[in-house]
């Protein structure tokens, strides 16, 4: 796809997506990440029709194990009427006027993506920008009756923010997020998202819950660390520790289990 230009490259998968071009199912998802490789490449093409683009293939991009959809991911982190327009679409007010199809996908962009508003080179975050975006989704959450489910998405996207140059974790504009005491639905779904950030591992069937216990350890010292200058977000901590805590007496008791031979 590099050889061709990128206004008819862009053509060519719009039409695959419209169903327009009849060869379109024979591209597999891998070549079509090419594709959008190829127009990302190229700093003249537009960053909000490579998101479109890369909304419309996100599952055809997970499939295909190649290019990520980054700038998917960076546009909705920029402009909070985009991450809403996503919202919108995986909890319509009226569920009617959308596709069970266009809401399942859109939940799993929302479900899959993390993104970290004012994020600048080094890993610096703008202060400003960070609030401001938060503030723009949570106005137009309120204008569209989605408060609730843009603050738990909200906290979501967040979980995986950047440390403070020291190592502590999470940095302290996401901490001055979660201090706030109206914010819980945010602290919530920051919680759910740390823990689907694990993703998929492994261990032997005896093994125990001895990895749950080292990953409670570490969110519990990084909580005790921050207890003094920021309880909540400690709090926050501590309760992903507890949940891990639970991990690990579940795995324990399993491999009791398959020890005994009764599992």
């Amino acid at each position: 796809p590099e050889r061709v230009d990128s206004e008819r490259l862009a053509g060519i998968l719009e039409g695959i997506r419209s169903g327009a071009d009849p060869e379109g199912g024979a591209l597999d998802g891998w070549r079509i990440g090419r594709a959008l490789a190829a127009l990302g490449q190229d700093a003249s093409f537009s960053r909000r029709d490579l998101a479109v683009l890369e909304y419309h293939y996100f599952e055809a991009l997970r499939a295909g194990h190649g290019h990520q959809a980054t700038t998917l991911f960076s546009e909705m982190s920029t402009d909070p009427a985009l991450f809403m327009d996503v919202v919108s679409l995986a909890a319509p007010t009226n569920p009617e006027a959308v596709s069970a199809s266009a809401r399942t996908h859109a939940w799993s962009v929302l479900h899959s993506g993390r993104g970290m508003p004012g994020i600048q080179a080094g890993g610096v975050v703008d202060e400003r920008a960070f609030f401001d975006w938060i503030d723009g989704v949570l106005r137009i959450a309120h204008e569209r009756d989605l408060t609730d489910h843009a603050a738990s998405n909200l906290g979501t996207w967040l979980s995986e923010c950047p440390a403070e140059p020291e190592g502590d974790w999470p940095c302290i504009v996401v901490r001055q997020l979660l201090e706030n005491p109206s914010n819980e639905r945010i602290r919530n779904g920051f919680i759910i998202g740390v823990l689907n950030n694990r993703g998929v591992h492994s261990r032997a069937i005896d093994a125990g819950g001895n990895q749950e216990r080292t990953l409670a350890q570490q969110f519990r010292d990084g909580a005790n660390r921050l207890l003094a200058a920021f309880p909540r977000t400690a709090e926050t901590l501590e309760d992903i520790a507890r949940s891990y805590d639970r991990d690990a007496r579940w795995h324990d008791n399993d491999a009791a289990l398959w020890r005994e031979g009764t599992r």
